[in-house]
């Protein structure tokens, strides 16, 4: 019977391995989810910003060439009531072309510049979310059964020898009961060996 105590031990300890498992798995299931949520909600944000960022360069743009257009013709029509002409007004319409084209320039640049820090970003965002995964999902140790069962073994085989060692060999031997009976009223008899008049051996004739 000791043995199968030991064999039931195992059994126990193989379940509460394998429910431990399965718990680790659902949460390493809702964490993944959750890190992909927000690695989303990143992108999102992101690529918002991104579009913003277009969306304000291109009013710089428009608005530089109105007004650029609008200094033109105020020049060119200045210039008709001072009766300038020829190349002198010439110069003065390409030097406004000039700084519109400057300024133009200027905000391409800037344009380029936040595309580059946009996929510096994102690239980011991707390496950073997949450390995450791989810190979330560590490897989930299986149920160690053959240790579980060693480990029973031992167990019950520890059990038999105690037993065996008080003179007690298994629960379906008689002469086993009576012996452990016996030495347990021997044991309880022993304290009253100074009563007088009483012989608490005469239990065992």
């Amino acid at each position: 019977m000791s043995i199968g105590l030991g064999v039931a031990q195992a059994g126990a300890q193989t379940m509460a391995q394998k429910q431990q498992a399965k718990v680790q798995a659902e949460m390493q299931r809702r964490a993944s989810e959750e890190e992909r949520k927000r690695y989303l909600r990143q992108v999102s944000a992101q690529r918002t910003e991104q579009r913003m960022q277009k969306i304000a360069l291109a009013k710089k743009l428009q608005a530089n060439q109105l007004q650029a257009e609008s200094a033109k013709a105020q020049a060119g029509l200045s210039a008709i009531e001072a009766g300038v002409k020829g190349r002198s007004v010439s110069d003065l319409m390409n030097d406004f072309s000039r700084k519109e084209a400057q300024y133009n320039f200027s905000v391409l640049q800037q344009d380029e510049i936040n595309e580059i820090n946009a996929n510096i970003n994102l690239e980011n965002a991707i390496g950073n979310s997949r450390a995450n995964l791989l810190q979330i999902n560590q490897p989930i140790e299986e149920p160690d059964y053959l240790g579980n069962i060693l480990s029973g073994v031992s167990t019950g085989f520890g059990m038999y020898n105690t037993m065996n060692q008080a003179g007690f060999t298994g629960f379906g031997n008689k002469n086993s009961v009576s012996t452990l009976s016996k030495a347990s009223q021997k044991s309880s008899n022993m304290g009253m060996l100074d009563l007088p008049g009483r012989d608490p051996f005469n239990t065992y004739v």
